[in-house]
């Protein structure tokens, strides 16, 4: 019921994403998820302590979608995989979200490329192990008009192999935003 909303994206480390599907790059996703929502929950703490409501929204307690408000606060553009895609660290980004009352003045969408990038590039489908991500054309899906994802088969994918991994970041690796200074 806030007004508005503070996106925060925290990098993940290049190295350690290039080993998925590992655990290595399972435990990078997590310590990640860790950093932005310890940053989420200290800015919610600070905002409060300002004497204005906040809440801090990080997986697993969250109730707002974090792709939508990160693309609307100029963090970058939806790219193909579904994911947030930033000039500086392309897909490399976990992301939290503060709800305040706090009057903010509100950051603008950019535009990067990453849509006509996207639609020629298409890395990210053909090297999903899963089959998830469509090759073709975007479609309109909750009113959005995006490249859907088959989310039923990446947790497929995830779950395929539990003895040596916990989920998969094959698009964010394969992904040339994810490559310094590309």
């Amino acid at each position: 019921n806030h007004s508005y909303a503070i996106s925060i994206g925290v990098e993940m480390d290049l190295q350690k994403i290039r080993s998925t599907p590992s655990y290595i790059d399972n435990a990078e996703v997590g310590r990640t998820y860790a950093v932005v929502a310890r940053a989420a929950c200290d800015l919610a703490a600070y905002i409060r302590e300002l004497g204005y409501p906040a809440r801090a929204h990080h997986s697993p307690n969250e109730m707002v979608c974090h792709v939508p408000i990160a693309v609307r606060a100029g963090l970058g553009e939806l790219g193909r995989n579904g994911i947030l895609v930033s000039d500086r660290f392309g897909p490399r980004l976990r992301l939290a979200t503060v709800t305040t009352d706090l009057p903010l003045a509100i950051d603008s969408p950019v535009r990067l490329g990453v849509d006509a990038f996207c639609a020629i590039c298409k890395k990210c489908a053909a090297n999903c192990p899963g089959r998830a991500i469509q090759q073709e054309q975007k479609t309109v899906y909750k009113g959005v008009e995006k490249w859907k994802i088959d989310q039923v088969a990446c947790v497929r994918f995830w779950t395929a192999n539990p003895e040596k991994w916990a989920s998969c970041d094959t698009c964010i690796k394969d992904c040339p935003w994810s490559k310094p200074d590309v």
